[in-house]
């Protein structure tokens, strides 16, 4: 094993040769451990990745693909910093027979979370909650089912929806 100690009680980084596992331990009365990834960047611009974890398994006996990045988690510059800005996003990447490519991405304000999919299902699950479009519009050319609610065919809501019983 290798350990290296910080100048706090308690607080080391320690690669566990036994577990094959890197730990970071934060300082006793100072809370958990912290990895901090940076970039040697002079001057960030918009689009700039700030930091990167990738996932991938390199040996894979099977090659191609397999090989690739098969997710990534970065976070990203959203417009080019200054002395009053930081503006920076945190992207989400997955594969699909490919390299991991943006799947979803929540804005650094916190108001937008844009997820890129063709196909498939997108499912939002509350527990117990409300869950709010604001005042946006909600178009669905499929089925939208929420409870007892089954509403079929195109809908177009341009403001509240409640009480429907019936297919629209």
């Amino acid at each position: 094993d290798v350990k290296f100690f910080g100048a706090s009680a308690g607080a080391y980084l320690l690669y566990d040769e036994s577990a094959d596992t890197l730990d970071v331990r934060g300082a006793t009365a100072a809370g958990a451990g912290k990895l901090k990834l940076t970039t040697g960047e002079l001057t960030v611009v918009d689009g700039d990745i700030l930091g990167r974890i990738d996932f991938q398994a390199p040996l894979e006996a099977s090659g191609t693909d397999a090989v690739l990045v098969g997710a990534s988690i970065w976070a990203e510059a959203d417009d080019t910093f200054g002395t009053a800005l930081n503006d920076t996003d945190l992207v989400f990447a997955v594969a699909e027979s490919e390299t991991a490519a943006e799947r979803m991405r929540l804005s650094y304000d916190g108001t937008n979370v844009a997820l890129a999919f063709t196909g498939g299902d997108l499912t939002i699950t509350s527990g117990g909650g409300d869950i709010s479009f604001d005042n946006e519009n909600l178009t669905t050319t499929g089925t939208l089912a929420s409870g007892a609610l089954t509403v079929t065919g195109t809908v177009t809501s341009d403001g509240l929806v409640m009480g429907v019983s019936e297919a629209i």
